[in-house]
Protein backbone atom coordinates (compact mmCIF):
# COMPACT_ATOMS: atom_id res chain seq x y z
CA UNK A 1 0.00 0.00 0.00
CA UNK A 2 2.77 2.45 0.93
CA UNK A 3 5.53 1.43 -1.46
CA UNK A 4 3.50 0.57 -4.56
CA UNK A 5 0.66 3.02 -3.83
CA UNK A 6 -1.93 0.34 -4.49
CA UNK A 7 -5.54 1.40 -4.98
CA UNK A 8 -8.82 -0.46 -4.85
CA UNK A 9 -9.32 -2.24 -8.18
CA UNK A 10 -5.59 -2.62 -8.96
CA UNK A 11 -4.34 -6.01 -10.14
CA UNK A 12 -1.40 -7.43 -8.19
CA UNK A 13 0.91 -10.42 -8.55
CA UNK A 14 1.53 -12.60 -5.51
CA UNK A 15 3.92 -15.45 -4.70
CA UNK A 16 4.73 -17.59 -1.69
CA UNK A 17 8.39 -18.01 -2.75
CA UNK A 18 7.87 -21.77 -3.18
CA UNK A 19 6.54 -21.83 -6.74
CA UNK A 20 3.01 -20.44 -6.43
CA UNK A 21 1.99 -17.40 -8.46
CA UNK A 22 -1.36 -15.67 -8.19
CA UNK A 23 -3.12 -12.68 -9.68
CA UNK A 24 -5.46 -10.80 -7.42
CA UNK A 25 -7.57 -7.65 -7.42
CA UNK A 26 -7.29 -5.24 -4.50
CA UNK A 27 -10.71 -4.98 -2.81
CA UNK A 28 -9.96 -2.75 0.17
CA UNK A 29 -6.99 -1.09 1.84
CA UNK A 30 -8.14 -0.26 5.37
CA UNK A 31 -7.92 -1.47 8.05
CA UNK A 32 -6.10 -4.31 6.19
CA UNK A 33 -5.42 -5.03 2.55
CA UNK A 34 -7.98 -7.46 1.16
CA UNK A 35 -7.59 -8.88 -2.33
CA UNK A 36 -9.76 -11.22 -4.39
CA UNK A 37 -7.89 -14.14 -5.93
CA UNK A 38 -8.34 -14.29 -9.72
CA UNK A 39 -6.08 -17.21 -10.61
CA UNK A 40 -3.35 -19.36 -9.11
CA UNK A 41 -0.76 -21.70 -10.59
CA UNK A 42 2.38 -23.50 -9.41
CA UNK A 43 5.77 -23.81 -11.07
CA UNK A 44 7.89 -26.90 -10.44
CA UNK A 45 11.00 -26.61 -8.30
CA UNK A 46 13.84 -25.22 -10.47
CA UNK A 47 17.09 -27.04 -11.12
CA UNK A 48 19.52 -26.28 -8.26
CA UNK A 49 21.65 -23.22 -9.02
CA UNK A 50 23.99 -22.76 -6.09
CA UNK A 51 26.50 -19.94 -5.68
CA UNK A 52 29.22 -20.02 -3.05
CA UNK A 53 31.16 -16.82 -2.67
CA UNK A 54 34.07 -15.47 -0.70
CA UNK A 55 34.02 -11.96 0.73
CA UNK A 56 33.69 -9.37 -2.05
CA UNK A 57 35.49 -6.06 -2.08
CA UNK A 58 34.13 -3.22 0.04
CA UNK A 59 30.38 -3.08 0.66
CA UNK A 60 29.30 -5.09 -2.40
CA UNK A 61 27.81 -8.07 -0.55
CA UNK A 62 24.27 -6.64 -0.26
CA UNK A 63 24.22 -5.75 -3.95
CA UNK A 64 25.51 -9.22 -4.85
CA UNK A 65 22.86 -11.01 -2.77
CA UNK A 66 20.11 -8.89 -4.35
CA UNK A 67 21.29 -9.55 -7.92
CA UNK A 68 21.78 -13.30 -7.35
CA UNK A 69 18.20 -13.50 -6.08
CA UNK A 70 16.89 -11.53 -9.07
CA UNK A 71 18.75 -13.86 -11.44
CA UNK A 72 17.11 -16.96 -9.98
CA UNK A 73 19.97 -18.50 -8.00
CA UNK A 74 18.39 -21.07 -5.69
CA UNK A 75 20.98 -21.00 -2.84
CA UNK A 76 23.65 -18.54 -1.75
CA UNK A 77 26.46 -19.89 0.41
CA UNK A 78 29.04 -17.45 1.84
CA UNK A 79 32.41 -19.23 2.17
CA UNK A 80 35.43 -18.37 4.28
CA UNK A 81 38.77 -18.75 2.54
CA UNK A 82 42.34 -18.51 3.80
CA UNK A 83 42.78 -14.93 2.59
CA UNK A 84 39.40 -13.56 3.71
CA UNK A 85 36.55 -14.54 5.99
CA UNK A 86 33.05 -13.17 6.43
CA UNK A 87 32.22 -11.03 9.46
CA UNK A 88 28.78 -12.39 9.96
CA UNK A 89 26.01 -11.98 12.48
CA UNK A 90 22.28 -12.54 12.76
CA UNK A 91 21.54 -8.97 11.59
CA UNK A 92 23.37 -9.56 8.29
CA UNK A 93 21.49 -12.82 7.69
CA UNK A 94 18.16 -11.09 8.39
CA UNK A 95 19.09 -8.20 6.06
CA UNK A 96 19.99 -10.60 3.25
CA UNK A 97 16.72 -12.48 3.73
CA UNK A 98 14.82 -9.17 3.41
CA UNK A 99 16.82 -8.34 0.28
CA UNK A 100 16.01 -11.73 -1.29
CA UNK A 101 12.28 -11.23 -0.62
CA UNK A 102 12.40 -7.76 -2.20
CA UNK A 103 14.37 -9.11 -5.17
CA UNK A 104 11.82 -11.90 -5.65
CA UNK A 105 9.09 -9.28 -5.98
CA UNK A 106 11.23 -7.05 -8.20
CA UNK A 107 12.01 -9.89 -10.61
CA UNK A 108 8.50 -11.38 -10.36
CA UNK A 109 10.13 -14.70 -9.60
CA UNK A 110 8.44 -17.68 -8.00
CA UNK A 111 11.15 -19.25 -5.85
CA UNK A 112 12.89 -17.51 -2.97
CA UNK A 113 16.68 -17.86 -2.85
CA UNK A 114 17.95 -19.65 0.25
CA UNK A 115 20.60 -17.70 2.17
CA UNK A 116 22.94 -19.82 4.29
CA UNK A 117 25.42 -19.04 7.06
CA UNK A 118 29.14 -18.93 6.13
CA UNK A 119 31.18 -22.14 6.14
CA UNK A 120 34.83 -22.92 5.35
CA UNK A 121 35.50 -23.44 1.63
CA UNK A 122 36.58 -27.05 2.24
CA UNK A 123 33.28 -27.87 3.94
CA UNK A 124 31.26 -26.41 1.08
CA UNK A 125 33.33 -28.28 -1.52
CA UNK A 126 32.49 -31.58 0.19
CA UNK A 127 28.78 -30.71 0.15
CA UNK A 128 28.91 -29.53 -3.47
CA UNK A 129 30.12 -32.96 -4.60
CA UNK A 130 26.53 -34.15 -4.15
CA UNK A 131 25.20 -31.55 -6.64
CA UNK A 132 24.48 -33.09 -10.01
CA UNK A 133 25.29 -30.91 -12.99
CA UNK A 134 28.03 -28.49 -13.92
CA UNK A 135 30.55 -27.25 -11.37
CA UNK A 136 32.40 -24.04 -12.13
CA UNK A 137 34.68 -21.50 -10.50
CA UNK A 138 34.91 -17.89 -11.67
CA UNK A 139 38.36 -17.12 -13.04
CA UNK A 140 39.50 -14.23 -15.25
CA UNK A 141 41.67 -16.72 -17.18
CA UNK A 142 38.89 -19.29 -17.57
CA UNK A 143 37.05 -20.15 -20.75
CA UNK A 144 33.88 -18.40 -21.86
CA UNK A 145 30.71 -20.36 -21.00
CA UNK A 146 29.76 -20.67 -24.69
CA UNK A 147 26.66 -20.11 -26.76
CA UNK A 148 24.15 -21.40 -25.99
CA UNK A 149 25.17 -21.00 -22.37
CA UNK A 150 25.50 -24.48 -20.80
CA UNK A 151 24.34 -23.12 -17.41
CA UNK A 152 20.91 -21.90 -18.51
CA UNK A 153 18.13 -24.18 -17.27
CA UNK A 154 20.50 -26.77 -15.81
CA UNK A 155 21.68 -27.68 -12.33
CA UNK A 156 25.01 -26.16 -11.35
CA UNK A 157 27.21 -25.18 -8.44
CA UNK A 158 29.31 -22.06 -8.89
CA UNK A 159 32.14 -20.71 -6.80
CA UNK A 160 33.45 -17.15 -6.73
CA UNK A 161 36.55 -16.30 -4.75
CA UNK A 162 37.05 -13.61 -2.15
CA UNK A 163 38.41 -10.28 -3.39
CA UNK A 164 42.05 -11.26 -2.58
CA UNK A 165 41.53 -14.60 -4.37
CA UNK A 166 41.98 -18.21 -3.33
CA UNK A 167 45.41 -19.42 -2.26
CA UNK A 168 47.28 -22.13 -4.22
CA UNK A 169 46.19 -24.96 -1.90
CA UNK A 170 42.52 -23.95 -2.22
CA UNK A 171 42.84 -23.75 -6.02
CA UNK A 172 44.28 -27.29 -6.15
CA UNK A 173 41.41 -28.63 -3.99
CA UNK A 174 38.80 -26.78 -6.09
CA UNK A 175 40.20 -28.26 -9.31
CA UNK A 176 40.45 -31.74 -7.77
CA UNK A 177 36.73 -31.53 -6.85
CA UNK A 178 35.78 -31.15 -10.51
CA UNK A 179 35.26 -27.38 -10.75
CA UNK A 180 36.28 -25.94 -14.12
CA UNK A 181 37.27 -22.30 -14.58
CA UNK A 182 34.94 -20.02 -16.51
CA UNK A 183 35.22 -16.32 -17.27
CA UNK A 184 32.29 -14.40 -15.81
CA UNK A 185 33.01 -11.06 -17.51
Amino acid sequence: VRVCRARVGDLVSLTDGRGAHARAEVGSLRPHVVARLLDLDRAPEPAPRWIACGVPEGERADWMVEKLAELGVTSFQPVDATRAGWRFGQSRLERWCRLTRAALGQSRGRHLMEVLRPVRIESWLETAEGVAGTRWVGDAEGRRPGNPDPLVGRAWAGLVGPSPGFDERELRVIEARGFHAIRLA
